[in-house]
């Protein structure tokens, strides 16, 4: 036997087990959503009704009483990595996004920079005007994207 190896230890039920438990889905846990979502620092989904029905399912409660805890701002969500939708407590969004931004506003960046190019060249779009990429003057903007600095996004609860 090769020690190494879980399978040869562990028979499939008790890896069943061991699984469900790590992903949270394991009876007897007793967490609320907030406590579902620190436990796994964040979820991630494509849209919000997946997410609201993840962090449901590991709280055993139903979906209205996890949007609730979104209304309250227990929790939030965000697209810190590749754009894709992330639901996790407020303090974890932070610490995310501090980890996530400059990259995140590089890609960007490279993608406006693509969207541009390919519409400038089919004729169906403009440059925006001179001095601001999105014809908006007054906020702030990130210098490498033209989007809001890392700094000044809000955290906020979920809306639909």
């Amino acid at each position: 036997m090769d020690r190494g190896r879980v399978a040869d230890v562990l028979e499939v039920e008790q890896v069943r087990r061991l699984r469900l438990a790590a992903h949270g889905l394991a009876p007897g846990l007793g967490l609320d959503p907030a406590g579902v979502l620190d436990r796994a620092v964040a979820l991630q989904g494509q849209d919000l009704p997946a997410v609201l029905r993840a962090i449901a399912l590991r709280s055993r409660r139903d979906v209205d009483e996890v949007r609730g805890a979104f209304d309250r701002g227990e929790l939030v969500r965000g697209w810190p990595m590749r754009g894709t939708l992330f639901a996790t407590t407020p303090g974890r969004l932070a610490g995310l996004l501090g980890l996530t931004a400059e990259r995140t506003e590089r890609q960007m960046a490279r993608r406006r920079v693509e969207l541009w190019t390919r519409r400038s060249s089919s004729g169906r779009a403009r440059s925006p005007p001179s001095g601001s990429p999105t014809g908006r003057s007054a906020a702030p903007r990130c210098s490498t994207c033209g989007g809001p600095p890392a700094s000044t996004r809000r955290v906020g609860p979920a809306t639909t």
